[in-house]
């Protein structure tokens, strides 16, 4: 960061044009490569090429052309070579997202069913898992909204995310955070349970975009 603040370059810039973690510790003697205008030194690796790179950081071929004019042939660019990619930007990383218990069958699926308590059909708006007292996590980073009893949710957890997302947690035998709290993926957020309208222990889990409930298996793997 010292570095990155002497040369007015952003640290991240400098992490990947000389290929290490931003988190790296240095050593004395160690070599950076200091991009000394907007944009990033990438070394090609095998696989690699203009187009995807180019692409990945969003940077138009056309600059990268009058930018490298040493490189004989931008087609075949071997394994190895620095190519300066200007006004280069980071993306950011891939949101994560995980199951939010354990094992467990899907014992009901999002979508229209018949009620397995009050008899009606009606629009099933999560998931439900078959696990017993079980320790729930987090399915993404955010913070925790609610924590407490939801009339027929029972005991519940509600997390907000970024992107309009939440995360619904229901039918808690314990929950373990509080409002306000910010959570990581994969944190301990609750026990699974048979609080509320329900016909045994299980978790029932929602993905809420915009304040309307989507499929979770667009996003998690059950």
């Amino acid at each position: 960061s010292q570095i990155a603040l002497k040369h007015r370059v952003p640290a991240s810039m400098i992490a990947v044009a000389s290929n290490i973690k931003i988190s790296s510790t240095l050593t004395t003697g160690q070599e950076l490569s200091i991009p000394d205008r907007p944009g990033l030194v990438y070394r090609f690796k095998k696989g690699d090429t203009l187009a995807r790179v180019a692409d990945h950081y969003s940077v138009k071929i056309e600059d990268v052309v009058i930018d490298n004019p040493d490189l004989a042939d931008l087609d075949l660019i071997e394994p190895g070579i620095s190519v300066f990619l200007p006004n280069a930007k980071i993306p950011a990383p891939p949101v994560i997202w995980v199951r939010p218990v354990s094992g467990g069958r899907v014992t009901s699926r999002f979508g229209y069913r018949r009620h397995p308590i009050l008899g009606h059909r009606h629009l099933h708006t999560g998931i439900d898992l078959g696990v017993a007292y079980r320790r729930v996590i987090a399915a993404r980073d955010g913070q925790v909204m609610f924590a407490g009893y939801l009339g027929s949710y029972g005991r519940a957890v509600i997390i907000r995310h970024e992107n309009g997302f939440k995360t619904l947690y229901a039918h808690l035998s314990r929950t373990h955070v509080k409002p306000g709290q910010f959570v990581k993926a994969g944190a301990r957020i609750a026990t699974s349970g048979n609080t509320g309208r329900s016909t045994g222990a299980h978790l029932h889990f929602e993905v809420i975009k915009n304040n309307r409930p989507v499929n979770p298996r667009k996003y998690i793997r059950f």
